[in-house]
């Protein structure tokens, strides 16, 4: 059965003193905040391979041959006459050389790269509304 304010036992004063004391009481409730967190996927991260192409400059240092005319004296005592007539009628020739530069390409490793999960912690606020139960006195006499 529920205590209505007539029927409230008086409380007792902390000096040991209930001469003449009526009191009443009650228990006020509040609502609290409560945050709990969940944790939820929000985005899926993918390691994505694309190529791109650069321009790269390498100096090369390259050989050729080229022909010279070296002219040496008669010796003394020689004959041009008969040097002459050693000449046959065939052109002597010399095969020249040179290096061309060949460009190739091949793939290669050159790093590894890695995708990790780091958990980054940051501070958010909060808020909500709560209800909080207040207590007022009323006067009956006043209502009358």
């Amino acid at each position: 059965m529920a205590k209505h304010s007539s029927d409230a036992e008086p409380l007792r004063s902390p000096s040991g003193d209930d001469a003449g004391v009526d009191a009443i009481d009650t228990l006020l409730s509040a609502e609290q905040l409560r945050v709990g967190r969940e944790r939820i996927p929000t985005r899926i991260a993918r390691l994505q391979k694309f190529i791109v192409t650069e321009q790269r400059t390498i100096t090369v240092e390259v050989r050729h041959e080229e022909a010279r005319l070296v002219y040496e004296d008669v010796p003394a005592g020689e004959d041009a006459a008969a040097l002459l007539s050693r000449r046959t009628d065939d052109v002597p020739e010399l095969v020249l050389h040179e290096e061309r530069i060949e460009v190739t390409t091949r793939v290669v490793p050159v790093e590894r790269v890695r995708a990790v999960v780091e958990q980054v912690t940051e501070r958010r606020e909060v808020s909500g509304e709560v209800r909080v139960e207040r207590v007022e006195v009323e006067d009956a006499a006043a209502r009358s």
